[in-house]
């Protein structure tokens, strides 16, 4: 199966908006923001054919950091590499445009996702709970040596709470041993 991943053109879109807007059983959000995504240039697709099969949207944060939101795969393609190949292409394109760590959260709930973020070298960092979030000095954090500590494996939870997360955000370095093409 040979993958090929580029930027999204407006004609992704209905393709992109076909196989994302039943992704969970309330829908999905990705058909209401990829106009702006691809309007913005951080769409990326991935395609078997000229069909595209899978999509991620890369922000490149001032401060370093590579956003990383929206995977979604094509549910034909789903466990076949689709989103290994969509992740690996837009952190090495994140690392050679600068970018030292990569984050993205997902919802406790999604197993698929949490694998794959493991898989690709991601480490939780962050347990957003619901409710009122309380102020924490490691929410403001900028200092990159205390990040590169969180990326280490360790939890910041924000708030009190017994309760299980909703989100867990994820986080890594981006020294990789791949090169962008």
């Amino acid at each position: 199966m040979d993958v090929v991943v580029r930027r999204a053109t407006e004609s992704d879109i209905p393709q992109v908006v076909g196989f994302t807007r039943d992704t969970f059983t309330w829908g999905d959000y990705v058909p209401r923001v990829i106009n702006k995504w691809v309007k913005d240039g951080t769409a990326y697709v991935a395609l078997i054919n000229e069909e595209v099969i899978g999509v991620v949207n890369l922000v490149l944060l001032p401060t370093g950091v590579a956003w990383l939101e929206g995977i979604r795969v094509k549910p034909t393609y789903r466990r076949r590499g689709v989103g290994t190949a969509l992740t690996n292409y837009v952190l090495n394109l994140a690392r050679v445009k600068g970018a030292r760590y990569a984050m993205l959260m997902i919802a406790e709930w999604n197993n698929a996702s949490h694998g794959l973020a493991r898989k690709l070298g991601f480490k939780p960092i962050l347990n957003v709970h619901g409710g009122v979030v309380k102020e924490s000095p490691v929410h403001r954090e900028t200092d990159r040596e205390r990040m590169r500590k969180l990326i280490e494996g360790r939890w910041i939870k924000l708030g009190d709470t017994s309760a299980a997360p909703l989100i867990i955000g994820f986080a890594r370095g981006l020294t990789l041993t791949t090169s962008y093409r």
